[in-house]
Parts: C-alpha cells; structure tokens; sequence
C-alpha cells in the first residue's frame, strides 16, 4: 500500500516538474499551492519540505512582476531543484504514513488519566467489596435438582438383649 502511494507521489511531483519545464509562464501562486497540497498529502504538514513551499508561495507572492520576469529562469530552476529534492527524499524515505484519529485524540491527555485512574480505583474497591460481602445462599437461585431418596433399611431386633449388649449377635450356624 505505501508503495504505490510513494509511486503516487513521486508522480505527482514529475508532473510538477514537467509543468516549469514546457510553460515557461506556469511558475505562478496556482502552481505552488498545487506543489504544497502534493507535498502536505504525502508528506504531511510538519515537514519542512511543505514549510519551504508555503515560503516560495510567500516569495513569489511579493515580488512584483517585472522582477518575477527578470528572475523567471532562476525561480524555475530553483523550484526545479526543489521538487528533485522532494523526490530524492520520498525515494529514500518514504511517505508520512496518515493517523487514523481516534475517540481519545480529542480529549485532554489530563480527561484520559483521569479517567484511567478512576476507573482503577473504582475497580479495586468493587474487587475488594466483592471479595469480602458476605455469602448469602438465598441470594442465588436453587437448582431443580430430583434426588431420589431410597429407604432406608429397617432394623427389627430379633432379640431384645442384643440390642442392649455391646457384643454383636450370634450367628447360629446350620
């Protein structure tokens, strides 16, 4: 994906250059604006390479048209320059990869710890309560479970003086 978004770039900036190359007359405000919007797409913002265009914009911008005219060879070849430098750096470099922006990129990094710390303490002491209430079994729903109770057996006493001696009965054998 970034390859072929540095491939865009680099020719994206060509076509920049071959514009100064066939209009002699093409080094206006259009192009520039046209050469920093490249360079803020890819490159992004922060660079300097963006910054140096809005600065040529400003130059090109001042300086009246008689001068421009005088100077016009000079302003193509030093814009030329230019973008052969922005090329050279998206080859070895590469281009500004884009931050998807998120929920939190637009609270305070003050809200976001906050938050992060209230939620710690508040589940602390919900672990802790939790650990230490009280078990209470009516709290919890009973389980259907059928238990099938056998009788149990029943003793009939043969002779009523073994029931009252510690030793046990006789057997009598056949």
């Amino acid at each position: 994906m970034f390859n072929s978004k540095k491939k865009a770039a680099i020719k994206a900036l060509q076509r920049q250059k071959e514009k100064l190359k066939y209009n002699d007359t093409y080094l206006t405000n259009v192009w520039v604006l046209q050469t920093s919007e490249i360079l803020k797409k890819y490159l992004g913002s922060n660079s300097d390479f963006y910054k140096s265009a809005q600065q040529m914009k400003l130059q090109i911008a001042a300086s009246n048209t008689a001068e421009f005219n005088e100077n016009k060879r000079y302003y193509q070849d030093r814009a030329k320059r230019f973008i052969d430098g922005c090329i050279q750096y998206i080859h070895e470099n590469g281009i500004v990869k884009e931050r998807k922006p998120n929920f939190l990129t637009s609270i305070s990094d003050e809200l976001v710890w906050g938050i992060y710390i209230g939620t710690v303490y508040v589940a602390f002491y919900v672990g802790v309560w939790w650990a230490t209430a009280p078990i209470n079994p009516n709290n919890y729903p009973q389980q259907n479970n059928t238990v099938i109770e056998k009788p149990l057996p029943t003793v009939i006493p043969s002779d009523s003086a073994n029931l009252n001696s510690d030793k046990p009965p006789n057997k009598k054998s056949k």
